[in-house]
């Protein structure tokens, strides 16, 4: 038996007769596709609002945060709704996250006074039902177009911690500092 092929590291494929002879090629053997990591399970409380803020606020924050959230290793999970984390403590979102196989539930609130806006979005771990981190923004002498924008950037920072406890982002390491030229001495 033929040594390459014995030890699988190549297989030859039929690529042709000429005259009669049969020629082969050797092709690297391939090697099944790594298993797909399951995905990260996310929901939302019910998006908090306090002020003067537009109707549809509740349901523009949602789908801004829906639309940086999801994708390849995180999947926002649709689940009945629950009241917000400010009425419901850590025992409360433990269990509806466990009740719902979920990794993280995320919370959202807007605030506005006259012209000046909070969002504070809060990443809570499912197992515990504890606040993993906080990401907050304000805005004075903006609108609510500047506010959904705030939405997204958080949302980004929510993204990149859930991935970073899943292990998907590895925090870069601090370059280390350049040492000091030593003067020069003067002639």
């Amino acid at each position: 038996m033929n040594r390459i092929f014995h030890h699988c590291i190549v297989a030859c494929v039929c690529i042709g007769t000429v005259g009669g002879l049969l020629f082969s090629a050797p092709v690297a053997a391939q090697t099944p596709a790594p298993e797909p990591q399951e995905a990260t399970r996310v929901a939302f409380l019910p998006v908090q609002l306090a002020g003067e803020l537009p109707p549809s606020a509740a349901a523009d924050v949602r789908s801004s945060l829906l639309g940086v959230l999801e994708g390849d290793t995180v999947v926002v999970v649709e689940v009945s709704t629950l009241t917000g984390a400010d009425v419901c403590g850590a025992s409360c979102i433990r269990e509806f996250a466990q009740s719902n196989a979920l990794d993280f539930v995320v919370g959202a609130s807007v605030i506005s006074e006259e012209d000046e806006f909070s969002v504070e979005l809060v990443l809570f771990d499912g197992a515990t039902g504890e606040s993993a981190e906080t990401f907050a923004a304000e805005c004075s002498v903006c609108g609510f177009v500047e506010v959904q924008d705030m939405v997204r950037l958080r949302g980004v920072d929510v993204r990149v911690e859930i991935g970073r406890r899943q292990g998907v982002f590895e925090p870069e390491p601090e370059p280390e500092p350049e040492p000091e030229p030593e003067p020069e001495p003067e002639p």
